[in-house]
């Protein structure tokens, strides 16, 4: 037995004669089955199988086709016939995207640094993070994010792009810090108070608060800066004054929470009350055009719209408002209208 060969003659049989005797066996080269599979990562068929004889010690060498948006893992298929079949398996593995790539340009000016500095290169999606730091006796001045201000932006030294789909720049200036001061004068009326009180000092560009503490059973009234109303902004009990560059007074008034001061009240009927902020309003003896307001316990004016009211009219009315007391103010040319409601 010889492997990868077989004989002519398996056995030399027969009954000696009167003389020598000689024979002679041939070998002959066997051939085996070459089969090659073509499948994907899940074991479905790629590309027909590869099929081929060839014989025992002979080499062969089979390309794998090439298919589109696809690797295979074998790119050829060599080797030396054994004396048995022989069957491959290439696996072809789905080609990787490349992510979308873009570029945030940052720089800065005297007086401070940002990093990373210079062309950065992001992940479509991704969030990019920039450190602005301010050298000693220095400060930011201004930060423009595609020439667009955005020093607003900026939390602890940070600026953030997030989830990024386009290229962008980011320039930071800095400015020298001002020694200057000014100062606040706060006060405020009876039946509470506003803290800090009496005369504040502020650096030039700080941001300086003021809160505001009703006494029990009392609302704030008014706020005014430097004689002007501004109730519309007050946020939670409290007004801000930022990038102070000037001097200031800050004037808190309080009234009964009861109080509809010189409002007359009556000729509507809120219902249900107390509610959840969604309620209803009949209007009685009321006509025309008017304000509507929804104030809070501190008189900030939550929200107005223009309504016109004829009498014996109802209207609803759905807020998303925190529990607690507001009032409700109906403006009409010659007379206005309160009612407390509870949320």
């Amino acid at each position: 037995a010889i492997t990868g060969y077989t004989a002519d003659i398996e056995t030399v049989a027969g009954t000696m004669p009167a003389h020598d005797v000689e024979a002679t066996v041939t070998y002959n080269v066997n051939s085996y089955t070459l089969t090659i599979h073509y499948v994907y990562a899940d074991n479905t068929t790629a590309a027909p199988d590869h099929i081929e004889t060839v014989a025992f010690g002979a080499t062969y060498s089979v390309e794998s086709p090439v298919l589109d948006g696809y690797t295979a893992d074998q790119l050829v298929v060599a080797g030396t016939m054994p004396a048995e079949d022989v069957i491959v398996t290439v696996r072809y593995t789905e080609n990787s995207t490349p992510p979308t790539t873009y570029t945030i340009t940052a720089s800065a000016g005297n007086g401070g640094s940002i990093n990373p500095n210079g062309t950065i290169t992001v992940n479509e999606h991704d969030d990019q993070s920039f450190s602005i730091r301010p050298n000693d006796g220095y400060r930011i001045e201004r930060v423009l994010v595609d020439n667009e201000d955005a020093t607003a932006n900026v939390v602890n030294g940070l600026y953030t792009f997030r989830n990024v789909t386009a290229n962008h720049t980011i320039a930071v200036t800095f400015e020298e810090e001002s020694t200057n001061t000014y100062t606040i004068i706060a006060s405020a009326g009876p039946n509470g108070t506003i803290n800090p009180n009496g005369v504040i000092y502020v650096n030039e560009r700080a941001n300086q608060a003021f809160r505001f503490t009703p006494e029990n059973g009392y609302r704030i009234a008014s706020v005014t800066v430097d004689g002007n109303d501004v109730m519309d902004e007050v946020v939670d009990y409290s007004y801000t004054f930022y990038d102070v560059r000037a001097d200031h007074t800050i004037y808190v008034t309080f009234t009964d929470s009861n109080a509809v001061d010189e409002y007359t009240a009556g000729s509507m009927s809120i219902y249900p009350n107390p509610n959840n902020g969604m309620f209803s309003i009949d209007f009685n003896r009321i006509y025309g055009d008017a304000t509507y307001q929804l104030i809070d316990a501190r008189g900030a004016v939550v929200e107005t719209r223009d309504i016109n009211v004829m009498d014996g009219d109802t209207m609803k009315f759905n807020h998303n408002l925190r529990p607690g007391s507001y009032f409700v103010r109906i403006i009409t040319a010659d007379k206005v209208y309160v009612e407390q409601i509870v949320v």
